[in-house]
């Protein structure tokens, strides 16, 4: 990889956090490596936003594979834990993986087990319809040596379904929330910051509103991404 990525005349990346990772690998590759993103399919816009109001019970959503420690999806049971008592919500997670049984576990552990949903894979039209139906996206990521996320459409995703997302702000999920409009960020992804952030959404202290998450959201369509591929397609063509 060392030697031959260097003789590319151009590298792609989806995030200036996944260009500046891979230029740490492969130093010789500066000045290749150009940041397109990565686009939003249509079908998450094709259904109007369905509510401006929030749920009662509240709804938060997780939408991940359920495979890898670092999406941490236990902290955010931990931090639900603590807030059961004093608020009406419900979790929904969305994915499978190794982790799942695990997971489950801690949520009767901890005594949520009957707010928290663990429903599995879902098809496109259902997942669209899970994030419709709820009211704030949660994924507070890690950032591990060898595992990070590089972008996180899946913030995006909610985003153009007019849901505002709780991320980590690390890695490339801190280019996939506009702070304060799309969504906001856990500055350190442990429990206690966690349920900071949520109960902050639970008494109305932050608020969004769905049709300025989904402008957001709009502005990674895939016509877009495009251009910046055809725009650095063009510029090599015209230096050759």
């Amino acid at each position: 990889m060392k030697r031959r990525l260097p003789a590319a005349r151009r590298i792609f990346a989806n995030s200036g956090y996944t260009k500046e990772v891979f230029l740490q690998r492969y130093p010789a590759c500066r000045g290749l490596v150009v940041k397109v993103g990565v686009g939003v399919a249509s079908r998450f816009f094709d259904r109007p936003i369905s509510r401006t109001e929030r749920s009662n019970p509240v709804r938060f959503l997780t939408v991940c594979r359920l495979s890898e420690p670092r999406k941490n999806v236990d902290i955010v049971l931990r931090a639900i834990a603590s807030l059961k008592s004093e608020f009406a919500f419900t979790y929904t997670i969305v994915g499978e993986g190794t982790l799942r049984p695990q997971l489950q576990a801690l949520a009767d552990q901890l005594n949520v087990a009957d707010i928290v949903n663990f429903v599995g894979k879902a098809s496109d039209g259902e997942l669209i319809s899970y994030y419709h139906d709820s009211d704030l996206f949660v994924l507070p990521s890690s950032v591990l040596r060898t595992s990070f996320e590089g972008f996180g459409i899946v913030y995006l995703e909610a985003n153009a379904c007019g849901v505002p997302t709780l991320a980590a702000r690390v890695g490339g999920a801190a280019e996939a929330v506009d702070d304060g409009v799309s969504g906001f960020f856990v500055e350190k992804p442990d429990v206690d910051s966690v349920r900071l952030c949520l109960r902050a959404f639970l008494t109305g202290e932050q608020k969004f509103n769905a049709e300025r998450c989904r402008q957001f959201a709009e502005q990674f369509n895939w016509a877009q991404i495009v251009d910046k591929f055809e725009r650095a397609y063009e510029a090599e063509l015209e230096v050759r």
